[in-house]
């Protein structure tokens, strides 16, 4: 969808709510023969669990419908590029693993056209907040995958009882891993990196970079007291503006002290943003 930059806020979502009505039709196709009513529902429900690990029966009950008829509509709205199913990560290394994709509305702003929220409504809840950020940077990564000549695939992690969850999970070639966690956090602490230090030590040998998206203003370090990388936070407003991001850098190997070359801190923000482009773009 492309919107003037003159638009005012009121055309947008004008443009907003036009786009959803078109987007659910009124039938005429096998996929979208159950009432209008329903997959409106349907497209309610996914906008609520956006970001979200779902049962398909919550999704299929809560717009009253059949597994079948849920499977047809995800499918529809699927090529329609209104949502995305983000893959569970899988490996041997990490037992009891959820898998069952995270869901997405592939645009944030879909989200409040299609459920009716304003300004006002999502900064009274914590949880809707949390979700809008994470598909905002599931929106901006998917279309740098685009640029990428390996397109690298994203993927999300999660083991039973939430021991560890990463957000995303960029995996490029050779199976060389970037990690993400959002945060809906101005100054996330080291806290926030734990579960990307459960990744990075588990593959040592495929992790790349560690990086904890937050909606402050600055790019810092989190690190630890062993002598291994430190974990990266940077504002969410950087990917939006193709700017910093700071990279984690690779743990050595067992028995190996030397620093990774191409890594670390004491190197400028400057050369680290530009590695990191291109690790991605290189995959």
């Amino acid at each position: 969808i492309l919107v003037h930059s003159g638009a005012g806020p009121c055309s947008r979502r004008r443009l907003k709510r036009t786009f959803c009505s078109i987007g659910v039709p009124r039938g005429g196709g096998p996929a979208a023969s159950p009432s209008r009513c329903r997959l409106r529902r349907y497209l309610e429900a996914y906008a609520l669990s956006t970001a979200g690990i779902v049962d398909e029966r919550t999704l299929f009950g809560a717009a009253g419908i059949n597994r079948r008829t849920a499977y047809a509509y995800e499918r529809l709205l699927t090529n329609l590029l209104v949502v995305e199913a983000l893959p569970a990560w899988t490996s041997n290394r990490l037992k009891r693993l959820v898998l069952m994709p995270k869901r997405h509305l592939v645009e944030p702003a879909l989200v409040g056209a299609v459920l009716g929220l304003d300004a006002n409504l999502v900064l009274r809840s914590g949880d809707l907040i949390g979700r809008l950020l994470e598909t905002f940077v599931v929106a901006q990564l998917r279309a740098e995958l685009g640029l990428s000549a390996a397109r690298p695939r994203l993927y999300h992690l999660r083991q039973q009882q939430g021991r560890t969850e990463v957000d995303l999970l960029a995996e490029l070639a050779g199976g060389r891993l970037i990690a993400f966690e959002v945060k809906a956090d101005a100054a996330p602490s080291a806290d926030a990196a734990r579960h990307l230090a459960t990744v990075r030590d588990r593959y040592p040998e495929a992790f790349v970079a560690g990086i904890v998206l937050h909606t402050g203003p600055r790019t810092y370090l989190l690190g630890d007291s062993r002598p291994t990388p430190e974990m990266g936070p940077c504002p969410q407003a950087v990917l939006a503006e193709c700017a910093a991001v700071r990279e984690l850098e690779c743990r050595p190997a067992a028995g190996d002290h030397r620093r990774p070359s191409g890594f670390g801190p004491r190197r400028s923000a400057e050369h680290m943003i530009d590695d990191m482009r291109s690790q991605f773009a290189a995959g």
